[in-house]
């Protein structure tokens, strides 16, 4: 079994924390997709991602993807932080 968060390069075995929209990257649009995301979870919509993104935007791995997951994307974007 692979653990669900990696670091360095064993991170291209699975998909990488933080790519919301799986495009390959980090970035400021994986973090405007995770509040679009949980603004429309928190009016009662059910918006449709994958399993693979939801994993990916729970940065903090509380089983919530929020405003919480996305403000430490866009840390790690900024260079604040160098890992989640």
């Amino acid at each position: 079994e692979i653990p669900l968060r990696l670091v360095g390069s064993e991170m291209c075995i699975r998909d990488r924390v933080g790519d919301f929209n799986q495009d390959g990257y980090v970035n400021k649009l994986d973090a405007e997709l995770i509040l679009e995301y949980s603004a429309s979870v928190g009016t009662g919509e059910q918006p449709t991602y994958s399993e693979k993104a939801l994993l990916a935007g729970d940065i903090n791995n509380d089983g919530i993807v929020d405003a919480r997951d996305a403000s430490s994307i866009l840390s790690f974007v900024g260079g604040s932080i160098t890992h989640f």
